[in-house]
């Protein structure tokens, strides 16, 4: 038996009629309901946790890219400096 079920006796016990009993318990399980499903929506689901893991993983697909840019850059570069070096000693 529910928590608001077991209001029920003690609302009639009270001494408030069965439509008010009703409509009391009414309200409180709406309220419990709306604020249970606010925190379900907030709860990561399956696809959006594959949604973000996809956009991360292809984030970090394009940042290897710009290193493997910058790696060949500056090796072509110290190459060049390398070779300045030797030119003007020898």
């Amino acid at each position: 038996m529910s928590t608001i079920t077991k209001l029920y006796p003690l609302l009639k016990d009270i001494g408030l009629d069965d439509k008010k009993s009703q409509e009391f318990i009414e309200i409180i399980e709406g309220s419990y309901r709306s604020e249970t499903e606010q925190e379900f929506k907030k709860l990561v689901t399956n696809e959006t946790f594959l949604t973000e893991t996809t956009k991360l993983r292809v984030e970090m697909a394009n940042m290897k890219v710009e290193l493997i840019k910058w790696n060949v850059g500056t090796i072509i570069a110290v190459a060049g400096v390398v070779a300045a070096i030797v030119k003007l000693i020898g």
